[in-house]
């Protein structure tokens, strides 16, 4: 009785909650938990509006925009803006689809860092593969330090073996709590708030413009804020 119970629960379940066999699929990379499931859902209503069905590949940030540029992958989550200089084989997607906040994170509360130039004569750890940050530290740095995840930056941090860690407020928040650590300051107001854009390799390029059109819609009617808020 009971396996006649689950058989008819997911006999109703296909009938209320169809899958849709026929749709193709479309593999996109990104760099291991960035940004998020927000962005993550956001195009994968728009993917569905167009009858595709979104597929995520999560790799290492910096190994995500080698897979995406060679055409492993259909396209690249979410980056920075015009990274199509760099990476020539995307198309960039003129529509945010997501937004963060830099921040600068030491352990002192009198350090007085607002901007990027606040940086200079400091030893700066920063999550490899985050091009934004990398091109935006100034040149007069006292040493720079790549990590491949939040926490390593951040443990170096606590070791005192640099002064300053820049990444994602999201990201920095996030790996705090899971270090359980106090110690740190994130400071105000963040270096900078950056828009956050989707890249279609140019083997799909006629998808660019139908995205966009979707994308424009749902930004128009408040859908990309709200997905976000819930995530």
């Amino acid at each position: 009785m009971k396996r006649l119970h689950v058989l008819l629960f997911l006999f109703f379940g296909l009938l209320l909650f169809p899958v849709d066999s026929n749709a193709e699929q479309i593999f996109v990379c990104g760099g291991t938990e960035v940004f998020g499931e927000g962005p993550v859902s956001v195009l994968r209503e728009a993917y569905a509006a167009l009858g595709y069905t979104l597929v995520m590949k999560r790799v290492p940030s910096a190994r995500s925009l080698v897979e995406s540029n060679s055409g492993r992958c259909d396209g690249e989550l979410g980056r920075i803006a015009d990274i199509s200089m760099r990476f020539p084989n995307l198309i960039q997607v003129d529509v945010p689809i997501f937004w963060i906040d830099l921040v600068a994170i030491s352990t002192r509360k009198d350090r007085n860092i607002r901007t990027w130039k606040d940086l200079s004569g400091k030893s700066v750890s920063y999550q490899t593969g985050a091009l934004i940050i990398e091109d935006n530290l100034p040149p007069t740095l006292k040493r720079v330090v790549k990590s491949p995840t939040p926490g390593k930056a951040l443990d170096l941090l606590r070791q005192g073996r640099v002064d300053v860690v820049v990444d994602t407020r999201r990201d920095a928040e996030r790996a705090l709590e899971d270090m359980d650590w106090s110690g740190a300051v994130i400071h105000e107001p963040p270096l900078e708030q950056v828009n956050i854009y989707h890249y279609v390799h140019k083997k799909n390029r006629a998808l660019v413009p139908k995205l966009e059109a979707v994308l424009r819609k749902m930004q128009k009617q408040g859908r990309i804020r709200s997905i976000l808020q819930d995530h």
